[in-house]
């Protein structure tokens, strides 16, 4: 401050009082930024166990608080959220009617950035994912009467019976509620060029009904 008041009186030069000031600041800043220390609390190994791989886990600071995390990252990504007296904060999961189609196992509801969605609880083995269809009926399965879910994506959406492995109904079209007149088999929904059927799922039957026609805009 003093060398600030010789320059607002003229007695000093700013600039040199500048070059005075750096003069060693320089050597002081270098050896500050090749310091190891940290302000950062370093991760202190708790007595919870991961579920997914049987490490203990340990205590780290995340912006949101304090969180426990595997410390077997990247290859187990497990974390589980503390509250604030730092103890792990156990959400139930849900568990749904629908088979992991890749190993069998009933899957879990979870939930993410977008909302729920269906996970396989035999991760990191098993790493299948599916989003959960709502408000959409699809009907029941004509073999065993369980729901049935749309599943892929795109062009390879298929709808299949929500009892797998066990039944292993699938279809390429959409189930509709009703009976094929003729043979009692189920029917499916197909497009065709001018219009929407209702049709038997039986080649051999062929029975299809017009449900709505196609239309154009003038």
């Amino acid at each position: 401050e003093a060398k600030l008041d010789e320059i607002e009186e003229g007695g000093k030069v700013w600039q040199q009082v500048v070059d005075e000031f750096y003069d060693g600041f320089e050597d002081k800043i270098a050896i500050a930024l090749g310091d190891s220390f940290s302000l950062k609390a370093q991760p202190v190994v708790s007595d919870v166990v991961c579920e997914k791989c049987g490490s203990k886990m340990l205590i780290k600071s995340g912006r949101y608080g304090k969180f426990l995390a595997c410390p077997n990252y990247p290859k187990c990504k497990h974390t589980v959220a503390l509250d604030k007296d730092e103890k792990p904060i156990v959400t139930k999961e849900e568990i749904s009617e629908v088979k992991c189609e890749l190993c069998g196992k009933t899957m879990v509801v979870k939930q993410g950035k977008f909302g729920a969605f269906l996970a396989c609880p035999g991760y990191p083995k098993c790493k299948n994912i599916k989003n959960i269809e709502k408000d959409e009926n699809y009907g029941k399965c004509p073999t065993c009467g369980k729901p049935i879910k749309k599943l892929g994506k795109g062009k390879s959406v298929f709808y299949g019976c929500s009892g797998y492995p066990d039944c292993k109904f699938a279809s390429t079209y959409k189930l509709v509620d009703e009976k094929c007149p003729t043979c009692g088999g189920y029917m499916v929904e197909k497009n065709y060029k001018d219009g929407v059927y209702h049709c038997c799922a039986s080649k051999e039957c062929g029975y299809k009904n017009k449900f709505e026609s196609v239309t154009t805009q003038e």
